[in-house]
């Protein structure tokens, strides 16, 4: 029989055989051109979904979809919507009742409504005032409570301070991370608040996350600045300033270093604590 053709093995291929081969792979590209179709068409088909007609003029702008009330961004071509975060126009609702009890005074239903949100499992997010940018509704609420009148943070720690205390101590315990995040998160303003985010600047310190630790501490500044805890006097504010000052120098940040260290000299030359086991002047500790 003779053969037309032969593979780089060096094995024959009677002319028949080769026909029918041929058939094979034609039938096979044939598939292959239509499913390639097929895919091409689905996805246009879920693109033209979302489809937004939208120039994009000196930034990118967004927009929101009714039907999933997602943050979308339409692309540089102004036309494809890319999912960003979620969107719940309700929750705006919820703080807008909170704001207009505290004007009342009705603080208890105040804090019951933003406590609610602080605590919902999943966090979506709200427009800020000026509707540039979107936060997460934990922000807002801890937002809020932040600005509660005297009376009403009192009211607001004497709900929540036990259920803040009793997480923490079981945190110190077990140095557990976890437990000290959520409760940044959800008890923040409580008495136990900066002393959760206290311990987990230790605890990144300790584990060479410098960065991370400074950025604990100084949220801890600010919290008691603002009149969080005012027992805890200027030596903590002395003892704060050196914690941030070498977390920010081991982390690089030199700058915010020196500028802590300044600031430190300036107001806390004086100052002294028990640091590494015996009293020392905090600023020449440093």
């Amino acid at each position: 029989m003779r053969c037309r053709k032969r593979l780089e093995t060096g094995v024959m291929i009677p002319s028949r055989d080769r026909v029918v081969m041929r058939s094979r792979r034609n039938r096979y590209v044939t598939i292959t051109i239509v499913m390639v179709g097929l895919a091409i068409f689905l996805s246009a088909s879920v693109l033209g979904q979302i489809q937004v007609q939208v120039v994009a003029v000196g930034k990118t702008p967004l927009k929101r979809n009714s039907d999933d009330a997602r943050l979308v961004k339409v692309d540089k071509n102004g036309k494809i919507e890319i999912p960003l975060v979620e969107v719940d126009e309700q929750v705006s609702k919820y703080l807008e009742q909170a704001r207009e009890m505290i004007q009342k005074k009705d603080y208890a239903s105040a804090i019951e409504i933003l406590q609610a949100l602080l605590n919902c499992p999943k966090q979506c997010y709200v427009a800020t005032s000026d509707g540039h940018r979107f936060v997460s509704i934990a922000y807002k609420a801890m937002e809020i409570i932040s600005t509660l009148p005297a009376d009403a943070m009192a009211l607001y720690r004497r709900l929540y301070d036990p259920t803040a205390k009793r997480m923490f101590n079981l945190a110190a315990e077990r140095l557990d991370e976890s437990i000290l995040r959520d409760i940044t998160v959800r008890y923040l303003y409580t008495s136990y608040g900066d002393d959760a985010l206290n311990l987990l600047g230790a605890i990144l310190f300790d584990r060479g996350e410098f960065t991370q630790a400074a950025e604990c501490w100084q949220r801890v500044l600010r919290l008691r600045r603002k009149g969080s805890r005012i027992e805890k006097d200027k030596l903590n504010e002395a003892v704060l300033l050196s914690k941030i000052a070498v977390a920010s120098y081991l982390a690089g940040d030199t700058d915010t270093a020196e500028k802590v260290l300044k600031l430190l000299r300036r107001q806390f030359s004086d100052a002294r604590a028990k640091l590494a086991g015996k009293e020392q002047n905090v600023f020449e500790y440093t």
